[in-house]
C-alpha cells in the first residue's frame, strides 16, 4: 500500500477546490515529487505565502500532524513555505519525542489536544 494523507485548514480548501487551483491570485502551490522514492508532497498557501491552507502527502506522511496543526493557525509561526515543504519544522514537544506542541491536536474529529 501507499501512505496517503490530505488536510485543509478549513472547508474552503475543499469546497473552493484550492487543492486543485493553479490561480496564483488565490493560492501558491509548492510541490516536491520524487518518483524514485514514491513521494509526492503538495502544500497550498495563500498567495502571499503567509498561511498554509492545506496539502496532499503521498508516500511520506511523517509531517502530517504538524502540517495540519500549522494549517489551523493564522500564520506560519515564523517559518517559510520552503521550510514546511522540506520538512524542516522545528517544534518544542516538551521532550516527549512526538514532534507535537502542547496545543496541537492528536484527534481532529473530537478536537483532542496532545
Amino acid at each position: 500500500g501507499v501512505d496517503l494523507a490530505s488536510f485543509g485548514g478549513n472547508s474552503d480548501f475543499w469546497f473552493d477546490r484550492y487543492y486543485n487551483s493553479n490561480d496564483s491570485s488565490k493560492v501558491m502551490n509548492l510541490i516536491i515529487e520524487d518518483n524514485d522514492k514514491g513521494v509526492y508532497k503538495k502544500l497550498v498557501f495563500t498567495p502571499s505565502g503567509n498561511k498554509l491552507l492545506g496539502g496532499i502527502l503521498i508516500g511520506d506522511i511523517g509531517d502530517y500532524a504538524k502540517l495540519l496543526a500549522i494549517s489551523k493557525k493564522s500564520d506560519l509561526g515564523g517559518l517559510t513555505p520552503q521550510q514546511l515543504l522540506s520538512g524542516d519544522i522545528p517544534v518544542d514537544d516538551g521532550g516527549d519525542g512526538t514532534k507535537l506542541a502542547e496545543d496541537d491536536l492528536v484527534c481532529n474529529c473530537h478536537c483532542v489536544p496532545k
